[in-house]
């Protein structure tokens, strides 16, 4: 996990220079994040979140009125039933599933290819 994490570290955050610290060069940072051990559902509930907004982004752009429809009704019912529960009356599929990401993913990148790049900062 350390090494997996030292290498994205190099990839996004390059300038962080940890010479003379073995601990941290070994990629221990991440371990400095107090809430992973404190409310390990911290990231747990943003991953969730993300899944199903894309789900919802993805759906918004082939049918806006039904998609916006389900997120009312998901904003409305949210925290009186069970997640997963929730997610199959507003017609989105579970995060906990195998193959959820793996459907989503190809129309995500498929909408990034076809951003215009000289418009992103």
């Amino acid at each position: 996990r350390n090494k997996q994490y030292r290498e994205i570290e190099k990839v996004y955050l390059p300038h962080l220079d940890y010479s003379g610290f073995p601990y941290l060069q070994g990629g221990a940072r991440w371990q400095k994040q107090s809430h992973i051990y404190s409310m390990p559902f911290y990231y747990l509930d943003y991953t969730l979140s993300q899944v199903c907004a894309h789900q919802y982004f993805i759906w918004n752009m082939k049918d806006p009125q039904a998609a916006w429809q389900s997120y009312l009704n998901a904003c409305r019912r949210a925290g009186r039933i069970p997640f997963t529960a929730l997610l199959k009356e507003c017609g989105l599929n579970n995060p906990f599933e195998p193959g959820t990401i793996a459907r989503i993913t190809p129309e995500l990148e498929a909408y990034m290819d076809g951003l215009d790049k000289s418009k992103i900062h």
